[in-house]
């Protein structure tokens, strides 16, 4: 390349360049140019995964516990064990589980 050559390039390449930087310069008063925030989606996603969770363990808990008492009437009277009563008071006499707070913002 030679010397006109790539001095016209500068000649055209410089007031673009300059002009992008005033224009990247004015806009990131009105603008925050930083990227999107997604804190607030994946936070909502976890939560949501949180009470799925919870909900699915509650459903196991009771599934448990339905199979228990049908498995007692299948078995009827005569092959009961002892503790079989103890056992579904027990699963009946659990806490319920706690709700997950909501995120605050």
């Amino acid at each position: 390349m030679n010397w006109s050559s790539s001095k016209s390039f500068i000649t055209r390449a410089l007031p673009f360049a300059a002009t992008f930087v005033v224009a990247v310069f004015v806009t990131s008063l009105f603008v925050d140019l930083n990227g999107p925030r997604m804190r607030g989606f994946h936070g909502k996603r976890h939560q949501e995964m949180m009470r799925l969770r919870m909900e699915n363990q509650e459903l196991r808990k009771e599934n448990f516990r339905l199979q228990e008492q049908l498995d007692i009437q299948q078995m009827g009277h005569r092959d009961k064990h002892p503790g079989d009563e103890i056992r579904l008071q027990e699963l009946n006499e659990l806490p319920p589980v706690p709700v997950v707070p909501r995120a605050k913002r």
